[in-house]
């Protein structure tokens, strides 16, 4: 845009004369330029030479443009991934860190906790049901723990029997921060609400159900944060000790 801004330079007249030159699939700057352009659905390089916005209408417009694109990209990306199913789309995408880290403190333990439940809700943590697709004819999808359902994300950190009590201990906490006996009785009385809060509590789907404000949507997540971390903790020692 500076170019657009200086009519008299070189540059200008040479980034004028290329746009009415250059092939479409040249390798020149008006070429790029205008895969650029288009790729985020903004005005032609041509458009913005004949009447140049000014330099904050121009940061709106790109800002608005790039949040656009991105938030359509991923938003395409994760209905094709069964395994990010439980992430959302923060709104807007540019400059606007997801809740999980958002909500992470600066802090070594914070950081490690928080990368642990990265992993799990992007289905990138090694559970028995990854492993298996790795080496189906060695390892085995059943829950190394309680030995009678698939290790799932699912079964990990909602029906694991070998880890209720530390579940039950856990759900204490996320009472207190809901501070509405109904609205918690009814996140956990369905499983797949509960798994959603767990791993993405500002997620679309659990709008009709529970409002939440930005503390408790803080709150939850560092809550999550530790539950999935004392979950991992205790899998690893059950698994070592046997």
């Amino acid at each position: 845009m500076n170019i657009a801004r200086l009519p008299e330079s070189v540059e200008y007249k040479i980034l004028r004369r290329q746009l009415l030159m250059a092939e479409q699939d040249s390798k020149t700057l008006a070429s790029n330029a205008r895969k650029f352009f288009e790729k985020y659905n903004l005005p032609t390089p041509k458009e913005l030479l004949e009447e140049v916005p000014t330099k904050d209408k121009w940061k709106k417009m790109f800002k608005k443009a790039s949040n656009d694109y991105w938030e359509n990209t991923w938003r395409q990306e994760l209905a094709t991934q069964s395994t990010m199913k439980y992430l959302q789309v923060q709104h807007p995408v540019v400059d606007n860190p997801h809740n999980l880290w958002k909500s992470t403190r600066p802090k070594q333990h914070e950081v490690q906790r928080a990368e642990i439940k990265a992993r799990l809700i992007t289905g990138t943590f090694i559970l028995q049901t990854n492993a298996m697709k790795f080496n189906k004819s060695e390892v085995s999808a059943t829950c190394k723990l309680c030995g009678s359902d698939d290790e799932t994300r699912e079964h990990l950190l909602g029906s694991c029997s070998a880890l209720s009590q530390i579940r039950e201990e856990n759900l204490t906490r996320l009472k207190a921060i809901l501070s509405n006996y109904n609205i918690f009785t009814t996140i956990t009385q369905d499983s797949g609400m509960l798994i959603q809060i767990i791993l993405d509590c500002t997620h679309s789907s659990l709008k009709d159900h529970v409002i939440l404000s930005r503390d408790q949507e803080t709150d939850i997540e560092r809550w999550s944060q530790a539950y999935c971390e004392r979950l991992i903790t205790h899998r690893a020692q059950i698994i070592s000790s046997k």
